[in-house]
């Protein structure tokens, strides 16, 4: 039985929780960037402008949540 909130491990092999949302964007970011590559090398360029657009978003996101925890 499986409950709570699904948690993941990101690639440097940290927890990542799913309710933070800088840690969310943050993973999305690191994801995607590693993605876009193998869309280009593959010759799927518009998949890969779209991963590009969505690590871009991500980072913005994390950015953003980060100045706000700030205040």
């Amino acid at each position: 039985m499986v409950t709570g909130v699904l948690k993941r491990k990101s690639l440097a092999g940290e927890i990542m929780d799913p309710s933070d949302p800088v840690r969310s964007a943050s993973y999305i970011e690191e994801i995607t960037s590693q993605l876009v590559p193998i869309a280009q090398r593959s010759g799927m360029e518009f998949l890969a402008y779209l991963l590009e657009m969505a690590r871009i978003e991500a980072h913005a996101q994390a950015n953003a949540s980060v100045l706000e925890n700030d205040d």
